[in-house]
């Protein structure tokens, strides 16, 4: 005679899904470009993600993200590596489909939250633009890039005269709608108005490759006023293998320089940039307004 004995079922519980995102060996703008991507996609599938950002392109033990920007409570952040090939930004195609149903305004709100400085950051970015004796406020920031496209041999498919022609496209702008403005105050005037001269202009600029900058100086109109940052070093185009090899105080200091460049770029009412790169990219997701973005390798923004 055979005996059964009956044992109750065990429950299987499942293991909550966690996705992981690894910074990767690449510039700032494009490792907090990726960084926002992973934070979507793990929202878009209602999933947990870990965070590790050591690391990172400033020093082995540098947590970027963590030194930045406030800590979402949503995120949790390791302080172990996670392998490459565990990393969701490597799945592009993945990423780029989640990415594709997502509205411009989600992805913008998202960069929102994701990118609150630190206090502490925001004041050594203000103390850093203070010092170099700039007006409170610009009504053009222009991105040229260039240099990078240069130093790894690709071919260079906008030139100065495309920034210089969306420069002066907005001035001519504006230039209207004041004009517009003074014809109304002056209405019941039957003479003649004569010719508006262009409203002058202040444009802040900015690139990885000063020969760039200078180009642009001597093809801008004389009444635009051209503002920089002092350079910390040369700039003859971003190399990221360059950048790894210098001492960590030259590169905390290029990385100051360079978000307060980006800082002075959010708040300026109209951005003359490229989609096509990293940092035009960036500025678009994180500018406060981009009813006045001027892309001029792209029109549209893709996340790749």
């Amino acid at each position: 005679m055979t005996s059964w004995i009956s044992v109750p079922r065990q429950r299987t519980v499942a293991r909550e899904k966690v996705i992981t995102f690894q910074v990767p060996d690449s510039g700032l703008c494009e490792t907090l470009n990726q960084y926002l991507y992973s934070v979507l996609y793990a929202n878009s599938k209602g999933t947990k993600l870990t965070v590790s950002d050591t690391p990172s392109l400033m020093a082995s033990n540098y947590p970027l993200i963590r030194s930045l920007f406030q800590q979402p409570s949503n995120i949790e952040f390791s302080d172990n590596p996670i392998p490459a090939s565990m990393s969701i930004h490597s799945n592009r195609n993945e990423i780029s489909f989640a990415l594709a149903e997502s509205k411009a305004d989600t992805l913008r709100a998202t960069a929102k939250v994701l990118f609150q400085r630190k206090p502490e950051l925001d004041k050594q970015l203000d103390s850093l633009i203070q010092a170099a004796d700039l007006p409170p406020s610009f009504d053009v920031a222009v991105h040229i890039r260039g240099g990078d496209w240069r130093r790894q041999g690709m071919q260079v498919p906008v030139q100065i005269d495309d920034y210089i022609k969306a420069v002066r496209t907005f001035q001519q702008r504006v230039t209207k709608v004041d004009q517009s403005t003074d014809l109304k105050d002056t209405s019941s005037s039957k003479s003649a108005q004569p010719a508006p001269s262009l409203k002058p202009l202040t444009v802040f600029v900015f690139s990885d490759e000063a020969a760039l900058v200078k180009q642009f100086r001597d093809k801008a109109d004389k009444s635009w006023l051209i503002y920089t940052l002092p350079q910390i070093t040369e700039r003859t185009g971003y190399y990221h293998a360059d950048f790894l090899r210098l001492p960590r105080k030259t590169k905390q200091e290029m990385l100051l320089q360079f978000l307060s460049e980006l800082k002075i770029a959010q708040v300026t009412p109209a951005l003359v940039c490229t989609l096509g790169s990293n940092v035009g990219k960036f500025l678009y997701l994180t500018a406060a307004s981009v009813s006045q973005f001027k892309s001029i390798d792209t029109p549209y923004f893709t996340p790749y």
